[in-house]
């Protein structure tokens, strides 16, 4: 799949190629959010999460916990322990 996107940038002109990669940057990172949050509601650790995004797991964490721990929190803290 990726040599293939890759193959398919390399015959557009140059700025055309960059505004290609920009959308697909913003679809893929709205993705992997949206996986990372599937991955924390089945009950998958941080480590394996950074691991399958090739990232420590501290950079995971900080990149997506504000993203995805609120909903989850939300069904499991009291209204008062916030």
């Amino acid at each position: 799949m990726t040599s293939m996107l890759v193959a398919s940038l390399r015959e557009k002109a140059p700025l055309e190629a960059l505004a290609d990669i920009a959308a697909a940057r913003e679809t893929l990172e709205a993705e992997a959010a949206l996986q990372v949050r599937r991955a924390r509601e089945q009950g998958c650790s941080w480590e394996a999460i950074a691991a399958a995004l090739g990232i420590s797991r501290q950079a995971a964490h900080k990149k997506y916990a504000g993203r995805v721990e609120p909903r989850r929190r939300g069904r499991f803290w009291a209204s008062g322990d916030r």
